[in-house]
């Protein structure tokens, strides 16, 4: 969503084409006004994609020590060997190849990771203006994040320190952040009209139509037992190892270590209030699962945490020399590491790749063959939008205010909704949804081809298909739409 971000720097707020009605399709209102504020301080649309993986790396970096520190803290009060844990924590943080792509994505969810570290390390160190700041801020970054706030006040009404005098100031503190949930709902409102994300809109399984409980109950279940089983410490469906293998149960065994100590105790509800509660409101997503589980990929450092902490436990029972020990639980860490970092390294070259060869060729043709003025339908409105330099009309919902209630009524109301608006090209998967392109009917309602990329191999994660188009449609018939054209 660069392109909503270049639009807010000049001070169209909310609106992806310059004139178009406010939408919400970029969902981190955070992360779009810092960018929003690169471009305003003279980033160009050439540099800001060299920027952003920039940016990246110093989050990388800086979450990578304090989540160390975050491990080595919460060891400490046990009487366990708190290098081994701090060791182990950048190992797995790191080392690991899921959360390079996530922090060098381009997306939000790396600097929502980083918030996520900094308000756990900063609650463990019992400094609880910079805990509401950082939860805070975290809130405003994803509607999900809404939780982490919720989670603090929660540990922080559930165990009081009684070496701590000053608890009703931490309680106050802790009260704060619950309040910035509120300000993405009612910055909607004040654009939109609705409290919703489009986001939500176009992905939540609440907006299915039709709306089914038994359906929505299914698809809750499947996602949370996947992420909960698969993904936090098992072989994913996608053939990915993206933890370490089992992780979830070195976290129970820290849970249960951490909660026989009382100021520890503390950190162990947030944390498990954190990931279950996560789990739970990103499973009510279609998209769940998408991207490499980047919905989830804020989860991990909490239970990454309380990994480590059942490890050093473990480690503090053997009888062994010290560097025996060490080696122990880091050497299994590091063979996964390189394993992680290789894989994942592949996955993002092939993302790159697909996103070079194909998306990016699309956008190239649009911005030398079509007029200035044209607007184009879409699937993928980032890169049309940013590198193409056309208006677009968003055929999934998310940057063209109205098209998610008609995406989620189905082909008939989606095509009624583009013939209403009657975009002058589409750059789309032909194969693919919206479905009339799949029926007979689909070359009149397409229009000629005028331009196609093909790929042999592209990212599943980068790319919805093969293929994509660019087309004209021809609108001069549309008038027939309003008279039934078979009245049997």
């Amino acid at each position: 969503a660069r392109k909503v971000r270049w639009q807010a720097a000049r001070g169209q707020f909310l609106q992806y084409n310059p004139c178009d009605a406010p939408t919400t399709g970029a969902t981190s209102l955070l992360y779009m006004l810092i960018l929003a504020g690169g471009f305003a301080l003279g980033l160009g649309r050439e540099t800001m994609p060299f920027a952003v993986p920039a940016f990246g790396l110093i989050l990388f970096t800086i979450s990578a020590v304090l989540l160390a520190d975050t491990a080595r803290r919460a060891v400490a009060p046990l009487g366990a060997d708190s290098t081994t844990a701090g060791a182990l924590a950048v190992v797995l943080f790191a080392g690991s190849g899921w959360m390079a792509w996530a922090f060098f994505s381009g997306m939000e969810t790396g600097l929502l990771i980083a918030l996520v570290i900094t308000t756990l390390w900063a609650s463990l160190a019992r400094r609880c203006k910079l805990t509401a700041l950082f939860s805070a801020l975290a809130a405003l970054t994803r509607p999900e994040a809404a939780l982490l706030p919720l989670a603090l006040f929660a540990a922080e009404a559930a165990v009081r320190d009684p070496a701590e005098t000053d608890h009703g100031q931490r309680m106050v503190w802790a009260v704060v952040p619950l309040g910035t949930a509120l300000v993405l709902p009612i910055v909607n409102f004040i654009f939109t009209g609705s409290f919703s994300a489009t986001g939500l809109l176009a992905k939540s399984l609440f907006t299915m139509i039709p709306f089914q409980w038994s359906s929505i109950g299914y698809a809750f279940g499947k996602t949370v037992v996947e992420v909960s089983v698969r993904l936090l410490g098992g072989l994913s469906p996608d053939g990915h190892w993206h933890t370490f293998p089992l992780i979830q149960l070195l976290a129970l065994l820290g849970l249960w270590q951490m909660w026989r100590i009382r100021p520890s105790r503390r950190l162990a509800i947030m944390c498990v209030l954190w990931v279950v509660l996560g789990i739970a409101a990103t499973a009510t997503l279609q998209t769940a699962t998408w991207h490499h589980y980047r919905y989830q990929m804020p989860l991990y450092p909490a239970l990454l945490v309380l990994a480590c902490v059942g490890v050093a436990q473990v480690m503090g029972k053997l009888r062994w020399p010290s560097p025996a020990v060490g080696a122990v639980a880091i050497v299994p860490a590091l063979v996964w590491s390189i394993y992680s970092l290789a894989d994942f390294s592949r996955e993002y070259a092939a993302g790159t790749s697909t996103l070079v060869e194909q998306q990016s060729v699309l956008a190239d043709w649009l911005r030398a063959n079509t007029p200035a003025d044209a607007r184009v339908a879409v699937h993928d409105v980032g890169v049309m939008r940013f590198i193409g330099g056309r208006a677009t009309v968003d055929v999934v919902g998310l940057t063209t205010a109205g098209m998610a209630a008609a995406n989620r009524n189905g082909p008939g109301s989606i095509f009624e909704a583009l013939e209403r608006i009657r975009p002058d090209y589409y750059a789309v998967y032909p194969n693919l949804a919206p479905p009339y392109w799949g029926i007979s009917s689909a070359p009149d309602l397409f229009g000629a081809e005028l331009f196609r990329v093909h790929l042999n191999s592209y990212s599943i994660y980068t790319s919805a298909g093969d293929t994509q188009v660019i087309t004209r449609p021809d609108w001069s018939t549309a008038a027939l739409a309003d008279s039934p054209q078979q009245p049997s």
